[in-house]
Parts: structure tokens; C-alpha cells; sequence
């Protein structure tokens, strides 16, 4: 069983290896996100190493051990996620087969790893002891506690090794119970003096991934990181020292290092590489950029451009570091970018496809007959299939086009299957397939709407991650998620109240009476949809959702008031049309209750709600937030979200993506956003619609 470890120097993208080796079937890695560090954290086995071999002393190998137990307890919950509960049970093994002998003994010096009590008992003793008159004083004493279990330790650097290679090799095989020839640990080594770690395991591949440092400082301070200086000098200090500290690595050392845009700029050469290092067959890679995507990740590149606000830092990294910069010039080529598409695009690693003839025929053929009504069942087959590449493009394309004949086409074909159904039924409820041909032709003519009036949206949360992942609709959801940026949302409102968007839709927003969200919807009046724990309907059809993106507050105190205005304000308002899920055996707050939602209407609310959101004016030059998702302060609309933009495929068409989508679903989902989740984590809005 050989081990694979990919190591970064904090946050320079070894996950990005982690997460190729996961397509293939024969690497079992932990089944969680979690770094294995056992061997290099403090107190771990490095430091067991020094205590109990370089620098034996006859009172530091046991405390030496004693401290080892009790880092393996303190991690305990984290290593039983990935090597189960045997994790303690081992580690003792581990200790115990270290100790030539074990006897009952104190020193002064265990103080600090008691307990809470006898910390306290320790203290009380001392206390009397030196309050006792003198003639009453017993000699002082140093152990207090004569039964604790004391460690003497003799042990050469030979037999350590071999312990040690032992209690990993245990620790693995837990997970590895099919015994895969691979098992994947992520910084199971630390990147200073590499050479040190290798010895602990009898087999083991290292891969080292570093990055450019400006990317690497941008993301730092946008993430609030601190475990590297927030200013560009020292950064750029600790980050030479940090490569220095990796150490001379013999040739023949089994250790790959890697350059996280060489991954995005050359993936075929850099992943033959990564097989080859480590012993791998191609024949098991059977989720090709499943789970690593190297379009996907170049949104991650060049963030000093999108972010112009740490442009002057960065130039100073620049300056210090010219031999760590990775040279994207000369690297750009390969990603085949769009002619048209900007500098600052994200999608500068797409595969710029929007002139392809034949995928515009074959896009044509696709539009004579919606997917969901042709294969009915696919919304059933297996979820975890995704596309095999991501199509992206820097322009709309003929996908994005929607034309008049496409419009007249989609109300035909909805029109039809409605008269049909209505016609038998007259309560006929909508099949799944038919609630997203509905929405679809919503969707296309919102976009069709907005293009002619010049208007900045972008697909956003489920919708986002189904054009990223899927490319058309999550397959066991149901719904659209817009956003706009307030400018352009108030813009729409206006003129969608002059202007029909389309035959059979309508514009419900927080203006009108009778609303219930602080947000719009476009609905299609053909429809009715029933929500679950309403005591009305309101305006209930059919619908896609379209958010307002105000300004995020530099102000944390105003944030946490405006949010938690919002937060009262919204569950007022919820209280007044909602049902409980439990029963109310209360009767006297079944009687209130009642009263509440007779006399008070949802709208009564919005007026106030509205007003909360526009004291933060939008800019494309600070972050937003949308104020009425279920995100709070985990949204974040970074600066230009809504200028810097590629084009995705969703269903037959090509909407508008952040060109920063990958860290926006980061944000949102986690970094294993392109997983699909297991079946019973998969909740779908279950919306109810009929025909009226």
C-alpha cells in the first residue's frame, strides 16, 4: 500500500491534486476534508522524534510521551472522521511499544498536563503546606502525585523508524479495508525539511504544490486569513523563508514538485506527470475532471486584476519575489482563450467554443423539442453523472440568442400541452418535466428582456451551480435564482411595469399590494402553484426569483443591526401567512394567533424591509450582498461581480456566470462544490403546480 500525501505551503493549491486523484477507483482517501498531521503538528511524531532519540533526557522522553497522548486525545475527533475510533486505541499501542519501562512515578514538570481537579488538588496542597506553622510543616514535597504512570524510554533512531512505520501502516490499513494498492492523506508531511517525514513510512509518494504569491496574498486578505502577514513586505519575507525551510531534496527522493497554474495551463502534461510519479494505471481514472476541473479553477488566477484594491501590494510582491512569479504571458496560449473575451476574465482557461459551427447546429437541432418533454425520465437517472467538459464561453453566443421564433415556438408548445391537459383535467397538476418547461420559457424571455433594455444580471446559487456542474438545471431541483445589481433591479422593476416581459407572465415585486417577498418574481399566469404551511395564495403561479444585490457594510455594527432588523422583520411577516408545523395545543396563542394573521397583512412589512437594504448604495467597486437570500453574512458579491462575466450552458441556452464562479460556489457550497451531494442530502423545492 503505497501512501500519497499532496502538501502545499498554506493555501497554494495541493487540494487541487487531492481532488484529481479522488477520479480515480483505486485511491481510497479520508472521508472527510480534513488535514492528516500526526507527524508534523507540535507534540506529534516529529517532535516524539527529537525527545526520545536526538535529545533523550531522563525526564523529558516520558513527559515527551505522556504530551503525545495528550495531542492524540485533544485531536481525537477530527482523526476518528478519518481512521475511525480505533484512533486512541492505536496511539497508546504506539506510545506503549516506545516505553522500556513503566513504573509509578511524578515530577514537577507533569503539572501542566493534569487535569482541570487534580490541577486543583496539586494547588491546595502546596497551599496548606505553606501555610502549616513551622513545627507542624512536613519537608516539602515535589510529588503529589506518586501513582501517576512514568515513562523511562532507551530506544535507537533504527527501532523508532520501525515502530513508528508500524503505527502508520496500522492507522491506514483502517482505511483501506479493500486494500487498494493507493491510500490519499492530505499534508500528511510537512513542506520544511521534507526529507525528515519520509522515513516514517515504509511507502510513500510527496507531492508539493506552491502558487504564484500574488494570488496567493489576494486570497489571503480576502479571506481574512492570518496565518501570513496581511502587509507585502512581510508576506513576501515569510513567504522566501517558508520556500527556503523545504530543504535540499535528494534526486532520488520520492517527492514531485508542482506549480498550481502549471496544473490549469497544461493539465494533460501535468496530470501524465502525477501518474506517472506515483505508480498509477490510467485505466482506473474513471471520473475524468469530476472533481477537478482545470476551467473551473482558473477563476483563481491572476486575482490581483480582478481585485485592482491590492494592485500597489501586489506590485511590491513583484518586486521582492521576480523568481517566484509565474509567468502567465508566456502561458495563456494553451487555454485557448476567446478573441473577444477580456484580460480580466476568469474564463481565460475555457475552451472558447462560442464559433464552433457545429455546435451551433447542434444546438439548433436541440431547440425543435425541450429535453425535459422528449426524456421525461432522465430526471430520474443517476444524478452523479456530470458533463465531461465544462462549456464556457467569454461571449453570449448563438446559445444566448433568443430569438422571436424561439419565444413563439416555447408559448406554443406550453399552450398546447396546457389546452390538452385542461381539456381532461381541468385540475391537471404539472409533471416535473413541465414545471421546468415553464420556467424555461420564463427564463428566456427575462433574458431576452434585459438584453434589449441593457440590463446586468447573472444566474446565481442553485441556478449557478447547475450551469457550473450540470449545465441546465440541478436535476432534482426546480427553481431559477437571479441577481441584479440594485441599479439595474430598479431599472427592471420600472420598466417591466410599463412593458409586458412576456405573453402570459407577470411582475410581482414588494411595490404592489398583496406581495409576500422583498424580491421580485416573474410568474406565469397559466399556473397555479401551491406552497406548503400557507394559509393563502398570493399571486401563487409558477415562477423564477430575481434578487436586488445591494452594498455590502464596511461597518460590522450597522451590518449586524441591518441584518438583524431584517431577521424581526421578516418573521413578523412570515408569522402572518405561514402555518406552524406543530399544532398549537396552546389555546390561548391559537386564539392570538388567529387574531395576528387576521389583522395583519404580509405587505404591511415589505415597506420597512425595502428600506433597510438601499442605505447601502451598490458599487462595482465594493462588495455586495443580497440582502433577501438565506446566505447572511456568508454572502459575498465581490467588486465587478456583474462586469466580469463568462457565459455557461444551461439547458439550450448560455447564461450569464460570474467569471469568479468557482469561488463564489467555494463560498456558498465548500470546495467540493462540483460533488454532487449523497441522495438523501439532495432537497428539492418540491413545487406543487396545476393548470388553470
Amino acid at each position: 500500500m503505497r501512501i500519497i500525501t499532496c502538501i502545499s505551503f498554506h493555501g497554494t493549491g495541493s487540494g487541487a491534486v487531492d481532488d484529481f486523484l479522488k477520479e480515480f477507483d483505486n485511491c481510497p482517501s479520508a472521508p472527510t476534508n480534513i488535514e492528516c498531521r500526526f507527524l508534523q503538528d507540535p507534540d506529534g511524531v516529529s517532535d516524539l522524534e527529537y525527545n526520545l532519540v536526538e535529545n533523550p533526557h531522563r525526564l523529558n522522553s516520558g513527559y515527551a510521551l505522556r504530551r503525545y497522548m495528550k495531542f492524540a486525545r485533544e485531536t481525537a475527533y477530527g482523526y476518528r472522521k478519518i481512521f475511525g475510533s480505533n484512533w486512541l486505541k492505536y496511539s497508546q499501542e504506539y506510545v506503549d511499544s516506545l516505553v522500556t519501562e513503566t513504573y509509578k512515578g511524578y515530577w514537577h514538570g507533569d503539572l501542566q498536563l493534569l487535569s482541570g481537579p487534580q490541577k486543583f488538588i496539586y494547588y491546595s496542597r502546596r497551599a496548606k503546606d505553606k501555610l502549616m506553622p513551622k513545627p507542624l510543616k512536613k519537608p516539602f514535597r515535589y510529588n503529589y502525585f506518586p501513582n501517576q504512570d512514568y515513562y523511562h524510554v532507551h530506544i535507537t533512531r533504527d527501532e523508532f523508524i520501525e515502530k513508528t512505520q508500524a503505527y502508520v501502516d496500522k492507522l491506514c490499513r483502517l482505511l483501506n479495508p479493500k486494500n487498494q494498492p493507493f491510500i490519499v492523506l492530505d499534508q500528511f508531511v510537512a513542506t520544511s525539511n521534507i526529507t525528515r517525514y519520509l522515513s516514517y513510512v515504509k511507502d510513500i509518494r510527496v507531492i508539493v504544490v506552491d502558487r504564484d504569491p500574488r494570488d496567493l496574498f489576494v486570497q489571503q486578505r480576502r479571506y481574512g486569513d492570518h496565518v501570513l502577514p496581511a502587509e507585502p513586505e512581510p508576506f513576501a519575507r515569510v513567504f522566501r523563508d517558508h520556500r527556503a525551510m523545504i530543504g535540499d531534496i535528494p534526486d532520488d527522493a520520492p517527492v514531485l514538485r508542482l506549480q498550481f497554474e502549471d496544473l490549469i495551463f497544461h493539465y494533460d502534461e501535468e496530470m501524465k506527470k502525477i501518474v506517472e510519479f506515483i505508480g498509477e494505471d490510467w485505466s482506473h481514472h474513471v471520473a475524468p475532471k469530476k472533481h477537478f476541473n482545470p476551467a473551473v479553477s482558473a477563476a483563481n488566477l491572476q486575482m490581483w486584476k480582478k481585485f485592482p484594491e491590492y494592485a500597489e501590494d501586489c506590485e511590491i510582491i513583484a518586486k521582492m519575489l521576480p523568481e517566484f512569479l509565474y509567468d502567465f504571458e508566456k502561458h495563456v496560449g494553451p487555454m485557448n482563450r476567446s478573441k473577444g473575451a477580456k484580460s480580466g476574465n476568469a474564463a481565460a482557461g475555457s475552451d472558447a467554443r462560442s464559433s464552433d459551427t457545429a455546435s451551433c447546429e447542434a444546438v439548433k437541432e436541440s431547440e425543435s423539442e425541450s429535453r425535459f418533454l422528449k426524456d421525461p425520465e432522465a430526471l430520474s437517472d443517476d444524478h452523479n453523472v456530470l458533463p465531461e467538459d465544462a462549456e464556457e464561453y467569454a461571449e453570449p453566443g448563438a446559445m444566448s440568442l433568443v430569438t422571436d421564433e424561439k419565444l413563439s415556438d416555447a408559448q406554443a408548445e406550453i399552450q398546447a400541452l396546457r389546452d390538452e391537459a385542461v381539456s381532461k383535467n381541468p385540475k391537471k397538476k404539472l409533471t416535473p418535466a413541465e414545471v421546468k418547461l415553464v420556467e424555461m420559457n420564463i427564463f428566456r424571455h427575462f433574458i431576452r428582456f434585459c438584453s434589449e433594455n441593457k440590463l446586468r444580471w447573472t444566474v446565481d446559487s442553485g441556478t449557478l451551480i447547475g450551469a457550473v456542474r450540470h449545465g441546465g438545471f440541478i436535476p432534482w431541483d426546480d427553481d431559477i435564482d437571479i441577481t441584479m445589481p440594485r441599479p439595474d433591479y430598479d431599472r427592471f422593476i420600472e420598466l417591466a411595469e410599463k412593458e409586458k416581459i412576456g405573453e402570459h407572465l407577470s411582475l410581482v415585486h414588494s411595490r404592489e399590494s398583496g406581495a409576500t417577498n422583498a424580491f421580485a418574481k416573474i410568474i406565469d399566469d397559466r399556473t397555479l402553484s401551491v406552497m406548503p404551511l400557507r394559509y393563502k395564495q398570493y399571486n401563487s403561479a409558477l415562477w423564477i426569483d430575481v434578487f436586488p444585490v445591494d452594498g455590502r457594510p464596511d461597518n460590522e455594527k450597522e451590518f449586524d443591526k441591518a441584518l438583524k432588523q431584517l431577521d424581526i422583520l421578516g418573521k413578523a411577516r412570515a408569522y402572518s401567512y405561514t402555518k406552524s408545523k406543530k399544532k398549537n395545543r396552546n389555546p390561548f396563542k391559537a386564539v392570538l394567533k388567529k387574531l395576528y394573521v387576521t389583522a395583519v397583512k404580509p405587505d404591511m412589512f415589505l415597506a420597512p424591509i425595502r428600506k433597510i437594504p438601499v442605505k447601502f448604495p451598490y458599487s462595482d467597486k465594493k462588495w455586495g450582498i443580497s440582502f433577501f437570500g438565506v446566505y447572511k453574512k456568508m454572502d459575498k458579491f465581490h467588486p465587478y461581480y456583474f462586469t466580469d462575466v463568462v457565459w455557461k450552458k444551461f439547458e439550450d441556452i448560455n447564461v450569464r456566470c460570474t467569471a469568479d464562479y468557482a469561488e463564489r460556489l467555494t463560498d456558498l457550497y465548500g470546495e467540493s462544490f462540483m460533488t454532487p451531494p449523497p441522495p438523501e442530502k439532495r432537497i428539492a423545492h418540491g413545487i406543487t403546480a396545476y393548470w388553470k
